[in-house]
């Protein structure tokens, strides 16, 4: 008997060659066996090994009070034999006569492999390579299958061989066209390996014959066309997806249509032929298709399209085409890289995607796509492009600090311009100007327009210093000048009249002792536009604002400084 389960058998324990696999599956014949029956009974002789092609073994043994121990299960491709302790004894107490014999390996040499094409070919005028799981420096001798040895060579530190390589006897060796070859290994005094599988050299198809592959190609379609140079009778085509070959023609045209199965091509395989005309060896071609979804999805629709915004802020897209049941994403065109976490879509409509904070200055080109995934297929959108420019941070800019006293407390105001990165303000105080606590907290407000205030609640009895800290996101920070309110006289106050002004204005102001005094007016970037010296009386006093004409239109800041007396408000020129 030679079945080809039995020969396949052999040939898979790479123990032996393939030559021999099929002389040992030709000494064993068919024996059949009903159901129930004995394949091996107790008292006989154990001189057989059996080979199950179809069915099932249970083997079992009979303990000291007659009960049957189940020892072992076989099925349909293994090997039936009597395993050791249940091999010992005589033939009236065991199931065999004598104790099977005994195989000491001290040393064994894995077969190598010769690197071949789908069709078991090397290239006829090229080294013959291959690879081996032995260590480097293991003989590799390469013969004709005429047993004719015509290379020698070793095994490289990364378990590749090549006739080629430095040190092989001959120098070189190249393959000969309609030559069969095989090869053996030795690791250093352990004994030769078996042979490796045959390998045949022919001279290759060329490469100018190859043609293209007709795309588009979609999953799902059961043809695949394509074309190739010049017509030969005889040219087999094969075609492959991602390296596995699912079909094949034989072609005397300039054309050539495959037939596959319907479920064959899937999305994103990369498509590629080998052409081979008889006799020769297969050429692989480099012309590629990938192959597309059936159904892909629509490209998202963004909201906005572009942005511009400061380092280490984040960008939100309004999505207005989402799909049920699809992944949308955002990545960097250029690097692939994920700028956030995706979504499925919950329901058809809209969707908001928000990206990580860009932190480094320049311009992104983003892409936004949608993906669908069914079963192990996976099928995404065209690109919704969009361009992200960041810009550099500055910090923010404090163009007025001011601090109001009330009946008991005081309103700190400040006004800011440039917030970008802003995560709080905090309003700090200090009894002598020095060693400074936190009154409160402002949290970053997008429509407050840089206008801000804090309510002192608790001022110290003589004087109070303030200052503001202003905290980026990322923890940094920086303060605005130090203003100070003086707590004691309670009369002291300022109004501007008219206000707003055109051209001149009067200053009220109410103070409970007399004194020098400087009047500055800044404007909202924090410009001196004015500055006088007057002198004013305890009780009220009446100071002119005249040529304000030459302003220009907007908000300004009027301050009256006496000693550590404080007065201020702000001032609108038309």
């Amino acid at each position: 008997m030679s079945s080809q389960k039995l020969v396949q058998f052999f040939k898979n324990s790479n123990l032996v060659s393939p030559k021999t696999a099929e002389e040992i599956a030709n000494t064993f014949s068919p024996k059949e066996i009903k159901k129930n029956g004995f394949l091996l009974k107790e008292g006989r002789v154990c001189d057989e090994y059996f080979f199950l092609e179809n069915g099932f073994i249970r083997a079992f043994a009979n303990d000291i009070e007659g009960n049957e121990v189940t020892t072992n299960f076989y099925s349909s491709g293994q090997v039936v034999y009597i395993v050791s302790e249940y091999n010992t004894g005589t033939v009236t107490t065991s199931k065999c006569e004598a104790q099977t014999a005994k195989i000491t390996v001290s040393c064994y040499t894995t077969p190598p492999a010769i690197n071949t094409d789908n069709n078991s070919q090397v290239t006829a005028g090229a080294a013959i390579t291959g690879t081996s799981g032995e260590a480097g420096g293991t003989l590799i001798r390469v013969y004709t299958s005429t047993n004719t040895l015509v290379a020698t060579t070793s095994v490289q530190a990364n378990g590749t061989w090549s006739t080629g390589n430095a040190g092989t006897t001959p120098a070189t060796y190249t393959a000969v066209a309609s030559t069969i070859y095989y090869a053996i290994a030795q690791k250093g005094s352990c004994g030769i390996s078996t042979a490796s599988g045959n390998a045949t050299a022919a001279t290759a198809t060329s490469n100018s014959r190859c043609g293209a592959i007709t795309g588009p190609v979609t999953a799902g379609s059961t043809t695949v066309s394509g074309t190739v140079t010049g017509a030969v009778a005889g040219t087999l085509v094969n075609l492959y997806e991602d390296g596995v070959n699912i079909g094949n023609i034989t072609t005397g045209t300039g054309s050539w249509t495959i037939t596959v199965s319907a479920t064959a091509l899937y999305p994103n395989g990369i498509l590629t032929i080998g052409l081979q005309e008889t006799g020769l060896q297969e050429t692989s071609c480099s012309a590629t298709v990938t192959v597309g979804c059936a159904s892909s999805p629509t490209a998202p629709v963004i909201s906005p399209s572009n942005f511009t915004v400061a380092a280490n802020q984040a960008v939100t897209y309004n999505i207005t085409n989402a799909v049920s049941g699809y992944f949308y994403g955002i990545a960097d065109a250029s690097s692939g890289m994920s700028l956030a976490t995706g979504i499925w879509a919950a329901s058809n409509g809209s969707l908001s995607i928000t990206t990580i904070p860009f932190s480094s200055s320049g311009t992104y080109n983003v892409s936004i796509k949608a993906t669908s995934l069914s079963g192990l297929n996976v099928c995404s959108s065209g690109p919704a492009a969009s361009n992200v420019t960041v810009n550099a941070a500055l910090p923010v800019r404090f163009l007025a600090v001011t601090g109001t006293k009330t009946s008991s407390a005081v309103m700190i105001r400040w006004t800011v311009s440039n917030e970008q990165n802003v995560s709080y303000y905090e309003v700090e105080k200090s009894a002598d100007c020095s060693h400074f606590e936190a009154a409160g907290r402002v949290n970053y407000n997008s429509t407050a327009a840089g206008l801000y205030a804090l309510q002192d609640a608790v001022p110290a009895v003589e004087k109070e210093c303030y200052r503001i800290k202003q905290v980026d996101i990322d923890g940094s920070s920086h303060y605005s000048k130090i203003i100070v309110v003086t707590m004691l006289n309670p009369g002291a106050s300022m109004q501007i009249t008219p206000n707003p002004v055109h051209q001149n204005a009067t200053l009220l102001i109410q103070l409970p002792k007399e004194g020098t005094g400087s009047i500055k007016i800044t404007d909202m970037m924090g410009k001196v536009v004015s500055r006088k010296i007057v002198f004013v009386r305890a009780g009220s006093n009446l100071v002119s604002l005249n040529s304000l004409d030459p302003l220009s239109a907007g908000i300004y800041h009027v301050e009256f400084i006496m000693g550590e007396q404080l007065l201020s408000a702000n001032m609108l020129k038309q």
